[in-house]
């Protein structure tokens, strides 16, 4: 996404290619630059992100989020993602460990 042709933010994912899991999408990531968050981007990424991944009618959509990040945790549970689990420790930076909340949405 861009902002003023500026690069302001990005959504990546991906499918899985082997036959019994073809219809898994997985969100990996989606970043805001710090000072546009709150403009919506994030949502429009989101939204674009979820319109592609329909169009390629898959019929399940996985990510994991940073327990504690309140504002990507409504993003995704306004749009019907559900909460399916917790990963202690899902990853350490800088010294300290943090959970991830795996959630889903079926389509």
């Amino acid at each position: 996404s861009t902002a003023d042709n500026n690069p302001c933010g990005f959504i990546s994912f991906y499918y899985f290619t082997n036959k019994e899991r073809s219809h898994v999408a997985t969100i990996q990531a989606i970043q805001v630059i710090s000072t546009l968050r709150g403009k919506g981007i994030g949502s429009l990424l989101f939204k674009h992100a979820l319109d592609r991944i329909k169009k390629d009618e898959k019929r399940l959509i996985k990510l994991e989020v940073v327990d504690g990040n309140t504002s990507a945790i409504k993003l995704y549970q306004n749009n019907n993602f559900k909460i399916c689990g917790t990963l202690p420790v899902s990853f350490i930076k800088d010294g300290n460990s943090y959970a991830t909340l795996t959630m889903y949405l079926t389509l």
